[in-house]
């Protein structure tokens, strides 16, 4: 027997015209004879129905014309007339009453182009908030991974009083935006900052513009709150590099990052893996055990031009010393879809014929860069098993993809594996 142990290492108003309403309250004071109701509706803007009384004609007209002048003269560009119910459910979760909408300019970009989006914000609340018409003091969200402003910025904050909308403030996707990784030795010098880069395929969007409490004491309070998730897909072949930070430095936020770069088709420049809650760079000698994976001779068998590959440092191990191993899912021709997004969780690994990981597919949601080009992907988790007893050992891998794609029915190579006494 032996003990395995698996580690996954602009502005707009909700209430009525106020000039419309007073002069009807005048109207009303004029006279009580007769009423009728009138309700009229002046470049998208519905008035408050309002009470008047049979008049002099002359005051009529002088009425009718302040009631159209009160009210367009207060629409500017950034204004909007209530949104429908079908518009309404692409606002973001709301906080504190402010909720906030992304919209993309175009759902599908080239590679060499910058995509950009507009952003709505409301305040539907009680109490009164600030806000920066721009995206500099924002925070964005592409594939999980949350990005900073890093550009030059002057900015004034708006109020934003309940019932008030602002409209169509700019947001592109610019290099300014960059990761920060976490700082944990302070006697070394910050880790550097990830810029902002997208490859081939689909992405998730989302922003999330600064909303500023200034009744908080001793100093106002800052939140961020996220918009709406929007999907984008840029087109046309796209290579990048990103710079990798040291081995073990946190990577980001413990959600997922898109691909750390591809030198090659089948050679990585990074390698991530799981620690807890967090994502971190994995250690160099993993890394380097991935580059060699281009020259392995026993890899997966193909299967629709697809194979999965598993890979550890040796065949050879003493009893308790752990052992590391690396998931690949390796595409040989076009056509066939690469979910790049990771660390993923790896399903249905056997150990010795049995079962030690969770039983696949999975449900596990997707929102990240998806290729369709020859490719190896190598952002999957680093299982770990310790054993306890000497004697021979295989391990072998029976999932492979990301659980959207539900079952590849691929297997990987066979790793047979000697365990010694101390």
């Amino acid at each position: 027997m032996c003990d395995i142990t698996l580690s996954r290492s602009n502005e707009a108003t909700k209430r009525p015209r106020g000039g419309s309403l007073s002069l009807g309250r005048s109207l009303q004071n004029y006279s009580k004879n007769w009423t009728t109701q009138v309700s009229d509706i002046v470049e998208n803007h519905v008035l408050a129905q309002v009470q008047f009384m049979k008049i002099p004609a002359f005051l009529t007209l002088f009425a009718a014309m302040f009631i159209f002048t009160a009210t367009g003269a207060s629409a500017d560009n950034s204004e909007r007339a209530p949104t429908s119910a079908a518009n309404e459910a692409t606002w973001g979760q709301p906080v504190k009453g402010v909720s906030v909408r992304l919209r993309a300019d175009r759902t599908r970009w080239t590679s060499n182009e910058t995509p950009t989006f507009k952003l709505d914000v409301r305040n539907q609340g009680q109490r009164e908030f600030y806000t920066p018409q721009a995206q500099e003091s924002g925070r964005l969200e592409v594939d999980g991974v949350w990005y900073g402003w890093t550009g030059l910025f002057d900015l004034k904050s708006s109020s934003l009083p309940p019932g008030r909308e602002y409209h169509d403030i700019p947001v592109s996707l610019g290099s300014s935006w960059k990761a920060t990784q976490e700082w944990r030795d302070k006697t070394q010098a910050p880790p550097p900052q990830i810029p902002l880069k997208l490859l081939r395929g689909k992405h998730t969007i989302r922003f999330a513009p600064e909303i500023r409490d200034i009744t908080v004491k001793p100093k106002p309070h800052n939140n961020h709150v996220p918009s709406n998730p929007v999907e984008i897909e840029i087109t046309g072949e796209s290579q990048v590099r990103v710079p990798m930070p040291k081995a073990g430095a946190s990577a980001g936020p413990a959600h997922t990052i898109g691909d750390m770069g591809v030198a090659d088709p089948d050679v990585p420049t990074g390698l991530l893996e799981r620690k807890g809650e967090k994502i971190v760079v994995a250690p160099a000698e993993d890394l380097a055990l991935a580059k060699t994976y281009r020259a392995l001779q026993l890899k997966g068998p193909l299967v629709a031009g697809q194979r999965i590959t598993i890979m550890t440092h040796n065949t050879l191990f003493r009893m308790g010393e752990p052992v590391r191993v690396l998931h690949i899912l390796e595409a040989v021709e076009s056509g066939k879809d690469v979910h790049l997004m990771g660390p993923k969780k790896v399903y249905e690994e056997y150990v010795g014929g049995k079962l030690v990981t969770s039983k696949g597919p999975g449900k596990d949601p997707y929102r990240g860069v998806v290729v369709d080009r020859p490719i190896a992907d190598f952002n999957y988790e680093i299982t770990t098993y310790s054993f306890t007893e000497p004697g021979l050992y295989t391990i072998q891998w029976k999932g492979g993809g990301a659980s959207v794609q539900r079952s590849l029915g691929l297997e990987s190579n066979i790793l047979k594996l000697e365990v010694v006494e101390q």
